[in-house]
């Protein structure tokens, strides 16, 4: 009998509990039942392959095993559904932590921080569990797609390097590096860590998914709807896809096309979160036309979808949004008082009181670009100072380079060209910042160098809302 295999049944006699061995140097998953554990290493590897409705499936049956399963109801979480079906198991989580190992109860308060935008703490929590588990491949995996999503590329692929150090068969590191390198302009080994990810799982949906998603970056549409196509025979439960194929459609020009392929990501979608997005494109599809009324009613259409299905932060999020897109697309007074409304949503929503605060730090962004845009400098200048306050105690990298965009902003609407340009450009991988740092070198007579930002704008090729109103815009520029 191998040692390690000693030790578990060591442990399990003493503690009571089934736990991975020390000698493994990974975090422990500490549950009453074999069939538990079994479940949720089967949810676990399809929520890193990002097949979040399968991987829910498996942890809500993990925890029917075991009610008292901490890491089954943080990765039912993470698997997400609906923001109530995510705030709910992540407190259960919380709660059950206690009785889980350190591990466990790290790593529950890495992603209770994250998701509360308490960047401080996050890392606080993430560079213990990296001190205690150097060898975890997935735990840095884990650290890596946090610097990612908080725009910080460099760090992450630094991370997803050393994951497949320890194991070069990782496949999720590989659709991680992917996208990472993707972030940073290095196509080459986007593409590549994007085919490996194929090898290591030609049964799965997502690596064809991603590869999809990087086609369409490289404005390869054909290529990239036969691989969404893939995707989506793979699994037809796997409908994200749908929405890729719609993209390529939108991009191609085809855009009655792409909201049928929207159209049917909500129909066939069971989740509630995956319904939202699919409203949402349709209602941003249309800004790509420049249709902005028919945006709107499209957006009403969402509201009132997001409302029945009380999806409070998702319906003031949106709310938000919608003012912003008035505002950008040439009727800011009416963006005004919608982003107003917005802010006077919060209070009244109910929710719990860290998701009113990020909302509050949200809003306080939106509300100083479309103050700005109205030119009321004062009323901007108070809702930049609120967002400073807030961004300066959360320590999240991502609100440091959305400072950047308001003061690009600010500076651009004063006609302050060299300072927009000073901002902007701490933005690359944001088209709004691209559209608006275009606009500076118009004012300023270098059309050449307007005119490349244009292009880059025109072909971003990754749907977004920054993208959707600019678009149209730089290809007026451009003479399209």
């Amino acid at each position: 009998m191998k040692l390690a295999s000693l030790l578990f049944i060591l442990m399990v006699l003493t503690a009571g509990t089934l736990a991975q061995p020390v000698l493994d140097q990974v975090i422990p998953i500490t549950t009453a039942s074999e069939e538990a554990r079994t479940l949720f290493l089967q949810g676990r590897d399809q929520l890193e392959n990002i097949d979040y409705a399968a991987a829910a499936r498996h942890f809500d049956r993990a925890i029917e095993k075991d009610p008292g399963f901490a890491l089954a109801f943080l990765y039912r979480s993470l698997a997400g559904g609906s923001a109530q079906t995510a705030e709910e198991n992540m407190e259960k989580a919380l709660a059950l932590s206690a009785n889980a190992s350190d591990g466990e109860r790290l790593l529950v308060a890495f992603y209770k921080a994250s998701n509360e935008a308490r960047g401080a703490a996050a890392l606080q929590n993430m560079d213990k569990l990296l001190a205690l588990y150097p060898d975890d491949k997935r735990l840095k995996t884990y650290a890596g797609f946090y610097f990612q999503s908080h725009s910080e590329n460099t760090k992450a692929i630094d991370l997803y390097q050393q994951a497949l150090q320890i194991d070069k068969e990782y496949a999720p590191a590989y659709n991680y590096l992917g996208y990472a390198s993707m972030a940073v302009g290095d196509y080459p080994a986007a593409e590549k860590a994007f085919l490996e990810y194929i090898r290591l799982m030609p049964h799965l949906p997502n690596p064809y998914d991603s590869y999809a998603e990087f086609l369409l970056k490289r404005g390869r549409y054909n290529e990239s709807i036969v691989q969404y196509q893939k995707a989506y025979d793979t699994d037809n439960q796997f409908t994200g896809s749908l929405a890729g194929i719609g993209n390529n459609y939108l991009f191609m020009g085809a855009y009655d096309k792409a909201r049928t392929y929207y159209d049917r990501y909500f129909s066939e979608s069971p989740r509630v979160s995956d319904k939202l997005i699919a409203l949402r494109l349709q209602a941003r599809s249309y800004l790509y036309q420049d249709k902005v009324d028919e945006a709107m009613s499209a957006y009403a259409r969402h509201q009132t979808f997001a409302e029945k299905e009380n999806e409070s932060a998702i319906l003031i999020t949106t709310a938000f949004n919608e003012g912003f897109v008035l505002s950008e697309m040439g009727r800011p007074a009416e963006g005004l008082r919608q982003c107003t409304e917005a802010a006077a949503m919060i209070d009244r929503s109910g929710l719990a009181s860290h998701a009113r605060e990020n909302l509050r730090v949200n809003g306080a962004y939106w509300l100083t670009l479309v103050c700005a845009a109205n030119r009321l400098f004062d009323k901007a200048q108070v809702n930049l100072a609120d967002y400073l306050a807030a961004i300066r105690l959360r320590n999240n990298p991502d609100e440091s380079l959305s400072l950047h965009a308001l003061l690009g902003y600010l500076a651009f609407q004063d006609k302050r060209w060299d300072g927009a340009i000073a901002q902007l450009q701490r933005l690359e991988n944001d088209p709004w910042a691209l559209y608006y740092r275009a606009r500076c070198l118009q004012e300023k007579g270098d059309q050449q160098g307007a005119h490349l930002l244009f292009d880059r704008v025109v072909h971003w090729n990754q749907e977004s809302l920054n993208l959707a109103v600019v678009w149209s815009r730089a290809r007026k520029a451009l003479g399209k």
